[in-house]
């Protein structure tokens, strides 16, 4: 009786411990949801206008940050297949992705953003009918927002519908030291793709120049963590703004999204990525350095219009330069002496740590 007894307080023990947890998860996931915010630009332009949105969009797919777009995803997917999916999982092929973008683009007759004309005017007019050309212009980065968010929801199903069920897929984009454009992306991934559609749309091209160019300008055999891996982060970066779409402040918004997306949760290797995350960052400061904001004439308005660029020859020879003094850092330290000695390096010195 006594050993029934005993059992018994034990199963009583872990039952109220596992409602606790369930307690505490629930918890911690609406904390999650609850500290998303809303674009704010977006949200005042909403206030105070009349919108027309496309059928299966809805004002809660306006303004959204990446995690939110991340969080609604994995919790959309979770209760499609009937498990937990989880952030870092390979989602869908590079392939699948690019396609789907790149279909719900053309379903819909998105007016020219960056150097609009009057029947530009006009068609933005059919989205947004209360504005006048003057608020317009005022608010073209908003509405170049919305434009994006609404190719973002009506591909979500798509992605959900050729998403990944299992771990099939090969690891994404990066696998040894390479930018593997065969791979699949994450969910991570895809967040950061969903609030750049018109520049995730050409990413395939962007991975193979990348390659390209650090193949010319790099001759070493291997590029895992030494010089040559300097170089192609730096690069990568350049190359994603440069091929991106949009003004200056927003092509160099989604090299930084995507490549800060991708060393997230199990991508996330401690030395490498801190190696990596710091040389992204160069190759960002060196495009934002070496290229100025274009402008337009609109009547009597000037509308930022895009970017002045150099060369991919311009932009090699100094990230190479740079790559040629690249300081190095041993891993043979802990990783707390570590991550302060790549803070000490400024944004304009790429850093390695293999030889």
């Amino acid at each position: 009786m006594k050993k029934l007894t005993n059992f018994i307080l034990i199963l009583s023990i872990i039952f109220i411990y596992s409602a606790c947890s369930n307690v505490s998860t629930i918890q911690n996931a609406q904390e999650t949801k609850s500290s998303f915010t809303k674009d704010a630009n977006v949200t005042k332009l909403l206030n105070k206008t009349t919108i027309q949105l496309p059928s299966g969009v809805t004002l809660d797919d306006l303004g959204m940050s990446m995690d939110e777009r991340v969080y609604k995803l994995t919790q959309t997917k979770s209760k499609k297949i009937a498990r937990n999916v989880i952030p870092t999982e390979n989602a869908i092929s590079v392939d699948d992705m690019e396609k789907i973008l790149q279909n719900n683009i053309e379903k819909l007759d998105i007016p020219e953003l960056l150097e609009p004309s009057e029947e530009d005017f006009d068609k933005i007019r059919t989205l947004l009918p209360d504005l006048e050309n003057e608020e317009i212009v005022d608010n073209i980065d908003t509405i170049i927002t919305i434009y994006q968010d609404i190719v973002s929801a009506i591909a979500t199903e798509d992605i959900l519908n050729n998403s990944n069920d299992d771990y099939s897929l090969p690891k994404a984009l990066y696998e040894n030291g390479k930018f593997d454009i065969a791979g699949g992306v994450t969910w991570y991934e895809i967040g950061a793709m969903l609030k750049h559609p018109l520049s995730a749309v050409t990413i395939k091209k962007q991975s193979e120049k990348t390659l390209e160019l650090t193949n010319k300008y790099r001759k070493e055999s291997t590029d895992l963590n030494n010089q040559k891996d300097a170089f192609r982060h730096a690069i990568l970066n350049i190359v994603m703004a440069k091929e991106g779409w949009g003004k200056k402040d927003k092509k160099l918004e989604w090299a930084k999204d995507f490549t800060t997306a991708h060393e997230k949760g199990a991508n996330y290797v401690k030395y490498d990525s801190e190696m990596d995350l710091h040389n992204n960052e160069v190759g960002r400061e060196v495009y934002n350095k070496l290229t100025t904001k274009k402008y337009t004439k609109f009547l009597w308005w000037k509308i930022e219009s895009g970017v002045n660029e150099p060369a991919y020859e311009t932009f090699c020879n100094n990230i190479l330069a740079k790559s040629n003094s690249a300081t190095f850092i041993s891993k043979g330290i802990d990783f707390t002496k570590f991550k302060s000695e790549i803070s000490k390096e400024n944004s304009s010195t790429l850093v390695f740590i293999v030889r």
